[in-house]
């Protein structure tokens, strides 16, 4: 049980092609392949913009480890483009249960202070999500 206090939600990117179609199922196994218990993340956004569930949210993640303990993790599929580069290809349908569920996430935890990229925290060269989620959500507003 997640006791922490929530103070931050990590996007992620699942680096996969675009021809890929998968969601929770396959990363619950990636991830328990892995030695995780389940899928690391909380919340998975299909290519079609469809919300999944991941891990439930009173569990702590498994999406990055310096900030595991007090972060909710979501995860967009894809992140790659079909010869395996690093690619911001993530669809319209998407960015816009993005912007949706962290608004939400944000009404549930109102504790939240910052939406990161998944690099902003783990500083081993990783370019995931492949863009800026800081500036995503301020990007109309000013906030989320």
């Amino acid at each position: 049980m997640n006791s922490s206090i929530i103070d931050m939600i990590v996007v992620h990117g699942s680096f996969t092609k675009p021809s890929m179609d998968i969601g929770f199922a396959e990363i619950d196994k990636w991830h328990k392949d892995r030695g995780f218990s389940m899928c690391g993340y909380h919340w998975i956004i299909l290519r079609n913009g469809v919300l999944e569930t991941g891990r439930p949210e009173h569990q702590q993640g498994a999406h990055a480890k310096l900030v595991n303990r007090h972060s909710i993790g979501v995860c967009l599929i894809g992140g790659m483009d079909e010869f395996g580069n690093s690619d911001c290809n993530y669809t319209f349908d998407q960015y816009d249960t993005l912007y949706k569920l962290l608004h939400d996430i944000k009404l549930r935890h109102p504790t939240v202070e910052r939406v990161v990229s998944h690099r902003d925290v783990d500083k081993k060269g990783k370019t995931c999500p492949d863009f800026d989620a800081e500036a995503f959500v301020n990007w109309e507003t000013g906030n989320v």
